[in-house]
């Protein structure tokens, strides 16, 4: 399984779901802010995404901008951020890397963003977009300084067995905790979780505010 098989399909729920969707992310910044994923942003959007796991910028009406790290998952519906703390290559993890660029002082997203939505991946490299269950959005600095002060808020989960023979490791931090334990503001952390009563059926048409080649 290549990255793509990845990549694509969480890009897609990310524009097309997690961003427009009524109570999606778009309601955090200003009114008309534009969604650009790294995809969109030639070699450097690419080296971005792959040295410093930036997959999209948020460009605001009024030309500021803000980096956004994002994942999607499918067909679940955890609450937490999901990071992978070790890889089967042994080569460095989004949990120690992130953690040594914020104290070496480089650039980082100014967010990081995790969603959940009904469907599988197959559905979404498909076209067929499914809904949304929720989001969460946090001050990416905030939520490893958490984590290097406390490093108990990373929670180890075993490997979804859907997965095959795919040995890397991830951990969990729980929305929750981050406000309840660790006393976030609105100012650091926000999410967003659909009524269960809302959630009908498991595809819907998907939005068109957005292109699949440009904004």
């Amino acid at each position: 399984m290549g990255w793509r098989d990845d990549y694509v399909p969480s890009m897609k729920a990310f524009r097309h779901v997690v961003w427009p969707a009524p109570c999606g992310l778009h309601g955090i910044f200003c009114y008309g802010s534009k969604l650009i994923d790294s995809s969109e942003m030639g070699a450097s959007g690419a080296r971005q995404d792959r040295e410093k796991g930036i997959d999209a910028i948020v460009e605001e009406p009024n030309g500021k901008k803000y980096r956004i790290a994002y994942r999607v998952q499918f067909d679940c519906d955890y609450l937490t951020f999901t990071i992978r703390t070790e890889r089967d290559s042994y080569a460095e993890t989004e949990l120690a890397k992130r953690a040594r660029e914020l104290q070496d002082g480089e650039l980082v997203a100014d967010f990081t963003a995790q969603a959940y939505v009904t469907g599988t991946k197959d559905d979404y490299k498909e076209g067929r977009y499914g809904q949304l269950l929720s989001w969460a959005l946090v001050r990416t600095a905030r939520l490893y300084q958490i984590i290097s002060e406390h490093p108990g808020v990373v929670v180890a989960r075993k490997n979804d067995p859907r997965k095959g023979s795919d040995t890397n490791k991830f951990g969990y931090v729980s929305w929750a905790s981050l406000t309840l334990t660790y006393g976030l503001s609105a100012d650091d952390f926000v999410d967003y979780v659909k009524p269960k009563k809302e959630i009908k059926g498991k595809t819907q048409t998907p939005p068109m505010r957005f292109s699949e080649t440009g904004l």
